[in-house]
Order: structure tokens, then C-alpha cells, then sequence
């Protein structure tokens, strides 16, 4: 969706709707406010609404799974809750490629390898190729702000937005955003021994925090396990807990299956 930036430019910046939209420091700032299960009840809260506002149209049904505990859906499921084609979220999804304030750091999963074959264990299907793409809840949510204007997707805007300002998000300004998109953790990377890799991939998965390990680093970092083991917060982690770092298609969750 697209919105006109209300904001007369050379002046310090509100969070209006129409800057949330357009300034992509303004959405760092507000979605590192939201971890998945707030994120869930405003998904939950436009289904409703969606349902409400035109009760003769059929809605289509989406589906929750879970990955270790995560609510997930797949990209067709998301494809159904937005009433979209696949192919459209699919080009969305494959131009966000950095972590930081995109998909990625919202919590999207591409599977590969070894990994793909536990979700297929689990009940997932792949979906693509090059790699299976699951969507927690923030993650979809992300979404709404770049899709076009369907029943649903304008649903899910404005109940995100009513959240925006209930949370009153609406009243911090530049500076808190700029601040926010500011803060990350650089570690230093020791790599893991493969024992120990062996390890800490078995207590992630018994603890179900294995969806998790991509905030705080790559699998082949020590500190990055470390981290996350300690971390003793919602997901996902708000900024400063993690290491922001670039990923695409190439980077996998998992090569090692247990």
C-alpha cells in the first residue's frame, strides 16, 4: 500500500500513517515494538473486522502451524489470509533480502537441506524450490505494509494502525526512530566445534527456541547460542539483543539434521 508522506520535509517527523508507510526508520522503530504474540491478536483482530465489514464476501481461511513451537504459515497460507496469488507475496518476499528491518529480522524462515526434510517430518510442505519459506506472525503482519489494497490487506492496516495508536506509538518522532534503527550488538565470532554445534542444536530444539537462533547470529558462532540461551525475553528480541548482519537466499537455518 502506498500513502503520502503528510510531513512538510526539513521539519522533525510524527508518526503520522503516512510516514509510517513511507520512512523505513519509522517501521524498524514500531515493529521492534512487536513481538509475535502481539502480533498475532492484531492478525486475529483484522480477521474479524474483515469478516464484519463485508459478511457476503467468503474469507478466505488461513492456517496456523507450528515450527518448535512458533506459529507459522507457509506462503500460501499467507497468500489466503491477504486473498492474494502465492506469486505475489513470492516477489515481495524475494526483494527484501536484509535482515534489518525486513522479513528476516521479523522472524522469516528459509528452509534448506536437512532442515526442509524436519518440516516435511513435521507436516510442512515446501512450497518453492530454493528454499521453503515459513512465516511467523510478525513476519505477516510486515507484509501488509507492501501489498496492494485487497479486503484483507486494508483490514490488516488498520488494525495495526489502531494498535499503533493505542500503544500510542503515534507520538514519538524522528529521533526515537533514527535512535532505534541505530541500535545493534556486535559480538565477536568464535566458530563453534562441531560436538558442541551438535549440542546446542539438540537443547534449542528440546527448548524450542531453535526458530530464534538467526537474531542473535549465525549457527556456527558460539556467542550467537550463547545469547540466545540467556536471553530470557519475548521473541522476536528487540533491538540491541542481537547481531544484525545481512542474509539472503543463501543463508540456511540448519545443514546438520538430528
Amino acid at each position: 500500500m502506498s500513502y503520502t508522506d503528510d510531513c512538510p520535509a526539513g521539519r522533525s517527523q510524527h508518526l503520522t500513517r503516512g510516514v509510517f508507510f513511507k520512512n523505513h526508520v519509522a517501521k524498524v522503530y514500531v515493529f521492534d515494538r512487536i513481538r509475535h504474540g502481539t502480533a498475532l491478536e492484531i492478525l486475529s483482530r483484522a480477521s474479524a473486522a474483515c469478516r464484519f465489514e463485508s459478511p457476503t464476501t467468503a474469507v478466505s481461511e488461513h492456517q496456523w502451524r507450528e515450527y518448535f513451537g512458533l506459529p507459522v504459515m507457509s506462503l500460501s497460507a499467507a497468500a489466503n489470509y491477504y486473498g492474494l496469488n502465492v506469486s505475489e507475496l513470492e516477489h515481495h518476499i524475494r526483494r527484501k533480502i536484509t535482515y534489518a528491518g525486513g522479513l528476516f529480522e521479523s522472524g522469516m524462515l528459509v528452509l534448506r537441506g536437512a532442515a526442509l526434510e524436519s518440516a516435511r517430518l513435521m507436516g510442512h510442505t515446501a512450497g518453492i524450490q530454493q528454499g521453503f519459506v515459513l512465516l511467523p506472525p510478525r513476519a505477516v503482519l510486515n507484509l501488509c505494509l507492501y501489498l496492494r489494497a485487497v479486503l484483507a490487506v486494508a483490514a490488516t492496516v488498520n488494525a495495526f494502525w489502531d494498535y499503533v495508536v493505542a500503544e500510542k506509538l503515534h507520538e514519538s518522532t524522528s529521533a526515537d526512530w533514527y535512535y532505534t534503527s541505530s541500535q545493534h550488538v556486535e559480538i565477536e565470532c568464535d566458530q563453534i566445534e562441531e560436538q558442541r554445534l551438535l549440542e546446542c542444536l539438540a537443547e534449542a530444539k528440546e527448548r524450542k527456541l531453535y526458530p530464534y537462533i538467526q537474531h542473535f547470529g549465525r549457527q556456527t558462532c558460539f556467542e550467537a547460542w550463547a545469547r540466545l540461551f540467556t536471553y530470557e525475553g519475548e521473541f522476536p528480541p528487540p533491538r540491541g539483543s542481537f547481531y544484525v548482519e545481512r542474509q539472503d537466499w543463501f543463508d540456511r537455518v540448519s545443514h546438520i539434521s538430528l
